[in-house]
Order: C-alpha cells, then structure tokens, then sequence
C-alpha cells in the first residue's frame, strides 16, 4: 500500500498534508494499535481476494497484506528485494532470481521457484476487466533451476521487468487452478505475506491475523481489521473519535 496518503489521528495537525510512505510505516511511527489491535479506515472497497484476478488499487492494496511479490517498490519506487532476495542479468533477455529460503506459506510450505512460475502463469492467463497481463507480456519462458532459482526469459530487453514483477503476488502452485469464488470464499487464501486472513465480509471489513512465520520483521500487532469508510467525512471521525487508528485518502 505504498504511495496511498494516510492519517493517524496524532498525524492531523502540521503533518496533515504529508505523503506517508505507507499505512505500515505511518502506524508504527504514530504507535497505532497499541492493544494489538489495528484499525485501517479503507476509502473504498475491494472487488476480489483473488490476487490475480482484477487490478485495482483497493484489490492491490489488500492483497499486499496476505500475498508477496518476488520484488517490492520502496518510497523512492526504488527495487528491493521481495521473496527474490537478489537477481542477475544473465544477458539482454535472461534475468536468474535468487529466491528467499525462509519464505514460507502461512500453512507451512516453503515457498520454491514452481509457486513463482504457477502464479506469474495466473497473473498472465487470468481474463478480465483489469488484467495483469500488462506486467507478464514481455515473459517468453520462466524454469526453475532448483528449487530456489527462477530463470524468467523476456521476448526482448526490458528494463522495466523488476518493477512489473513488483505488481504480481505469488500464491502457491498448489492452488493455481482455484477460481476466483474459492478465493473469495477464503478457502484458497494462503500466501507468504505479513497478515493471515481471518474474516472477509465484503463491501464492510477484512479481518487479518498476524503471519508469526513471515519472513520479514515480526509485526507488533496480532490483529489487523481493514474497515470500508466510502465517506470522507464518516472516515475522518471514525479517527478522531478513536473508532479507527489510521485511515486513508
């Protein structure tokens, strides 16, 4: 959720007009959540859990909770490393991923080059209204060289390839034939990211536990609750009045 504009409510006054860096970031500068509990007032709704299925910035932005990139955008959109911990230029067109050995699913399975394949498959096969293909188009070939290396093979040079990878979650190759209704039912909701998925009601609040296997740094909050405000205005005094932590837009 980089790049999206978040208040808390000790942010309001000559920080108001600041870009966070993120609703992460803003929250834990702020001390947000204090209970173990996060409250996130979302300005609008996403339209689908399944990571592939509908890019939007409501959709992209919940499934960054649950599911990983091989590659992540800091501040500056910068590169850095994702569950790919580093990657080489081959030559003009091959690019070897060195992919993270800790990573793990939240149901216990490591993460391997094959779940990288599967779901960068996904993203690019998937029809529809906002389709994913416009990040995979320039992919000719992917193999894994072991478990932990991925050898994607573009049509051409791009140099754009690192930033494109940055937008596509990975899921487990185990569930690259699931639907986009059995992700919305939560059933096949298991990724490698920080946040568990707990509830989904749609249109209303995404409940999230927190991922005590991730990867990354342990987050300080054991519960994560993604709440639909569509009104600013609604959105503003759930903050003020303490109903919501941290609120976007």
């Amino acid at each position: 959720m980089i790049g999206r504009r978040w208040l808390t409510r000790t942010m309001l006054g000559a920080a108001a007009a600041a870009q966070a860096p993120g609703w992460l970031s803003a929250a834990l500068a702020q001390g947000a959540g204090a209970d173990g509990l996060l409250r996130v007032g979302m300005a609008a709704s996403n339209t689908t859990l399944d990571p592939h299925f509908q890019s939007n910035a409501p959709n992209n932005a919940v499934a960054s909770h649950i599911f990983d990139a091989l590659v992540t955008n800091d501040a500056a959109s910068r590169s850095t490393p994702g569950l790919a911990e580093s990657w080489r230029l081959v030559d003009d067109t091959r690019w070897e991923f060195r992919l993270r050995r800790d990573a793990r699913f939240s149901g216990g399975a490591p993460f391997t080059a094959e779940d990288a394949i599967a779901s960068l498959r996904c993203a690019n096969d998937l029809t529809s209204t906002s389709s994913f293909r416009t990040y995979t188009r320039s992919i000719k070939a992917m193999s894994a060289q072991g478990p932990n290396t991925l050898l994607i093979e573009t049509d051409g040079p791009d140099p754009l390839l690192l930033n494109s990878l940055s937008r596509i979650r990975m899921i487990s190759a185990r569930h690259a034939g699931a639907t986009t209704a059995e992700f919305n039912n939560g059933s096949v909701v298991i990724g490698t990211g920080a946040l568990v998925l707990r509830e989904y009601t749609p249109g209303n609040v995404i409940r999230l536990t927190r991922h005590d296997g991730w990867w990354g740094p342990r987050m300080p909050w054991s519960e994560v609750a993604l709440r639909v405000v569509t009104d600013d205005g609604a959105r503003l005094a759930a903050l003020l009045s303490g109903d919501l932590d941290i609120i976007e837009a």
